[in-house]
C-alpha cells in the first residue's frame, strides 16, 4: 500500500484523534497522513482497525474547527483529488487514444494531453473499472488536461475503486 491514496469518510474528530471509514478491506498502515479537503496534510498514527472502521490519533493535537473547516491552499474550493497513475481511453469525434491519469476526483480528472486536444472540446474518458465519462476539456497547461465530467462519480463509487486498485497494490504516482 505504499504511495496510495485513498478516499475515506470521518466518522468523528475530536482534538487527540478521528474515527474513519474506509471503503475495503485493506489493512492500512500505521502511521499515515490525511489530507483535507483544503490541501492540508495531518499526519496520524493508527490505533485500531476493525472492518470498514479505523480509529487515528494525531501526532500532535489539532483544533477541531480547524479540521471541520479547514483553510484553502487553493484558490477555489474543490472536490478531493487521488493521485493516480492509471491508463486510460481518450475518446472524441476524431480520436480514439490511450493516456495516462494523474489525478481524479468526483467532478473530473488530470490526464496526458494529447495531440488535437483543445479547450472547450467533448471527450469521453474510459476507466478501467469506473467505466465512460463524458467530459469537457476545461484547461491546458504543461503536457496536461483538466477534464470536468458532465456527470460526477458518485463519492462511495470512487472510494470503493480506490480502495480496490490499493488491495491491487497498483501505486499512485506519489512520494
Amino acid at each position: 500500500m505504499a504511495n496510495t491514496e485513498l478516499l475515506c469518510i470521518v466518522r468523528n474528530v475530536s482534538a487527540e484523534g478521528i474515527n474513519v471509514e474506509i471503503f475495503g478491506e485493506l489493512n492500512l498502515p500505521t502511521d499515515i497522513e490525511i489530507e483535507l479537503a483544503g490541501g492540508t496534510r495531518i499526519a496520524i498514527r493508527k490505533i485500531w482497525q476493525r472492518d470498514r472502521s479505523s480509529g487515528f490519533q494525531f501526532l500532535a493535537p489539532i483544533e477541531v474547527e480547524d479540521f471541520l473547516d479547514p483553510p484553502q491552499t487553493y484558490p477555489d474550493k474543490r472536490a478531493i483529488r487521488l493521485r493516480v497513475n492509471e491508463r486510460v481511453i481518450i475518446k472524441n469525434a476524431k480520436q480514439f487514444d490511450r493516456a495516462l491519469m494523474v489525478d481524479i476526483s468526483v467532478r473530473g480528472a488530470k490526464i496526458e494531453a494529447l495531440d488535437g486536444l483543445g479547450v472547450g472540446h467533448d471527450v469521453e474518458i474510459v476507466v478501467a473499472d469506473l467505466g465512460a465519462h463524458k467530459s469537457n476539456v476545461r484547461w491546458l497547461e504543461d503536457g496536461l488536461a483538466g477534464v470536468l465530467f458532465y456527470q460526477p462519480i458518485r463519492f462511495d463509487r470512487l472510494a470503493m475503486w480506490s480502495a480496490r486498485i490499493a488491495a491491487e497494490g497498483r501505486p499512485s504516482d506519489i512520494g
